[in-house]
């Protein structure tokens, strides 16, 4: 009995979370490409937020002489990120200041966090 109620709990989350369009996470540091995928070609991205600068101290750390102080310097940059991959199965977006406005002072490392769901086309 309570192998098949596992089962059917499994089942359960299974559907919901094909069905709810669960909030996926992706992050890269400057100087690299953020990937998001959907997976499933019948499903497009729809992107929830995304922010570029320094947020977090714990985050891209690459040891080189960037300044890591000023962890209060980012911009929401949805708009962005909306315009180059809402409506597509996967996308690649450069994270760098050439795409994104640079709100952070010079020699600062940043990194971009991109929030986004997988909806049906």
């Amino acid at each position: 009995m309570i192998s098949y109620t596992r089962y059917l709990l499994f089942v359960f989350l299974l559907v919901i979370g094909e069905t709810l369009a669960l909030d996926r996470l992706a992050y890269a540091c400057e100087g690299m490409q953020v990937s998001l995928l959907c997976g499933d070609t019948d499903k497009v991205i729809s992107v929830t937020s995304a922010r570029y600068g320094r947020f977090s101290r714990n985050v891209c750390l690459d040891n080189d002489s960037h300044d890591y102080s000023h962890i209060f310097c980012s911009q929401n940059q949805t708009n962005v990120v909306s315009a180059l991959c809402s409506g597509r199965f996967f996308c690649q977006v450069p994270v760098n200041s050439n795409t994104f406005r640079n709100p952070c002072p010079p020699n600062v490392y940043k990194h971009a966090e991109i929030t986004y769901t997988c909806s049906a086309r």
